[in-house]
């Protein structure tokens, strides 16, 4: 099946003893994928990974959106009043994944909302028929 999936292929064997091949992580959607400036593409479980969805209380749901090639937002609506210090801390700490061409906000929202008739998608990239500046 095609799922769209990308994944990390484990042991060759299963410790069952089954001769079929592993998986040792699932990624994410490849179509969800960010290309940034130099060629370079990035998963978004590379910026929103346990480090955002563990950094507390605080953040009830979250989406990220590359707004162009050089500019990626996380919204998160909060749960509870986010210390300014680990806003502060998930901003670097996205902005170091993004690298120096890439504008990264966190934006602090009260709704993040699905569009009508669709399901919700916490990770929003360009398309292909965007336009990449």
């Amino acid at each position: 099946y095609r799922t769209g999936d990308l994944a990390v292929r484990g042991p060759e064997f299963c410790v069952c003893g089954r001769p079929f091949p592993t998986l040792r992580e699932i990624q994410g959607r490849a179509m969800d994928l960010l290309y940034l400036p130099g060629n370079r593409v990035l998963h978004p479980y590379e910026i929103v990974n346990d480090r955002v969805i563990s950094n507390g209380d605080w953040i009830f749901q979250h989406q990220l959106v590359q707004l162009a090639e050089d500019e990626v937002i996380l919204k998160i609506a909060t749960d509870g009043q986010p210390q300014k210090d680990r806003v502060e801390a998930l901003r670097q700490y996205g902005s170091g994944k993004l690298g120096p061409e890439v504008r990264f906000k966190v934006l602090l929202v009260s709704d993040l909302p699905a569009e009508p008739g669709k399901k919700f998608r916490p990770y929003v990239p360009l398309t292909k028929t965007d336009d990449i500046g």
